[in-house]
């Protein structure tokens, strides 16, 4: 009996693999946030028993190494738990937080979990993509609707789901030989929101005090306040930015 299986990992005699080429992925997401300038990058990878969780996080070590990317481990956490919602990011992101070490971007497993990441690094004080930039995997339906949208990889389940019926429907009606064969899938990448920069020409923020720098854009000229503030501690540190409309309240 013909067998197709999607993001099959293991090379069974008789199965043919629908796979991601998690390669191709992690040089998106890596390059991408590489490219803007950010080199202390926060990843959460996935549940254990998932299947694409090592095939994935051993293609992010293979390009970082070969951008000249340091993975810092005190930077990576894990999801925990089967819970298909955002708590499992949010958490595994307070457990990044806590550890006190500074990270300009972070790059998680999936949509699901970087949404509860923002939902926590905003209740840091921290904003997205401004101190922050997050990129999910997978591109769901709903990365687009998130506030701010989500930058994410995707993985194109839908034409992968789609090959594997066909390829199903192909070996019932000419059987192909009995061996392991595997067929790759490129993923691409959907900026839904564009990223930012790393605060400081690439320095992540020290954790804020009371004294910060309020900057002001007024169209081409550029106001620089000092001020000692009240602010929501956000442990990679804040930098608060007002469009001019919101320059007048700003001076109160």
């Amino acid at each position: 009996m013909p067998v197709v299986t999607v993001s099959g990992h293991h090379d069974v005699k008789g199965v043919t693999n629908i796979v991601l080429n998690h390669q191709r992925a992690a040089e998106l997401a890596l390059k991408h946030l590489f490219h803007l300038g950010h080199r202390k990058i926060a990843f959460i990878k996935g549940q254990e028993f998932s299947s694409d969780t090592e095939e994935r996080w051993a293609n992010i070590e293979r390009v970082a190494r070969r951008i000249g990317l340091t993975i810092d481990a005190r930077l990576v956490a894990q999801l925990e738990g089967d819970s298909p919602s955002p708590q499992l990011g949010y958490m595994a992101t307070k457990v990044l937080l806590a550890s006190r070490q500074e990270f300009t971007a972070l790059f998680a497993f999936n949509d699901i979990s970087a949404m509860g990441s923002i939902r926590a690094l905003h209740e840091s004080g921290c904003h997205v993509p401004e101190d922050v930039s997050v990129v999910g995997f997978d591109d769901i339906q709903s990365a687009a609707f998130q506030n701010p949208a989500l930058t994410t990889v995707r993985q194109p389940l839908r034409e992968m789901g789609r090959a594997a019926a066909e390829i199903l429907l192909k070996r019932i009606n000419r059987p192909a030989p009995n061996s392991a064969t595997s067929t790759p899938w490129n993923p691409n990448s959907s900026y839904e929101k564009p990223q930012a920069p790393p605060p400081r020409n690439g320095q992540a923020l020290p954790n804020p005090n009371l004294s910060q720098t309020i900057v002001f854009h007024t169209n081409l000229r550029l106001s620089i306040f000092q001020k000692r503030l009240e602010a929501p501690e956000c442990g990679l540190g804040i930098r608060l930015v007002f469009a001019p409309e919101r320059l007048n309240s700003a001076l109160l």
